[in-house]
């Protein structure tokens, strides 16, 4: 959805913006490509409260920034094994590795 249509919606949803956030509200969304605009109305919705009156303004909107981008440019997430350096990795292996063979054992409970 356009810009346009995205604010239309919202309020709509949540009511109008104060006049003070209009052109900020405005200013940020029209900088970003429709894609984004239909996953961050989505996003939003589903967990934005939905007292009226209440509109999200901007800060709500880079809460969903980065999971958006991540999902438009298919980034998966990473796995716990590619967060952990190679020695630490190997350290967690071989601690798992120790504690799966007491348990197998029985050598915990001694």
């Amino acid at each position: 959805m356009t810009a346009k249509q995205f604010i239309k919606k919202i309020q709509e949803y949540y009511g109008p913006y104060p006049k003070g956030q209009r052109q900020d509200i405005a200013d940020y969304l029209f900088s970003k490509p429709d894609n984004y605009l239909d996953k961050l109305y989505i996003a939003v919705r589903n967990s934005f409260s939905s007292t009226w009156g209440k509109v999200p303004d901007i800060a709500i909107f880079e809460k969903y920034r980065a999971g958006i981008w991540d999902e438009i440019n298919h980034k998966p997430k990473k796995l716990l094994t590619e967060q952990i350096d190679p020695v630490q990795h190997e350290k967690v292996k071989n601690m798992l590795i120790t504690f799966l063979n007491k348990l197998k054992n029985k050598e915990l409970w001694r």
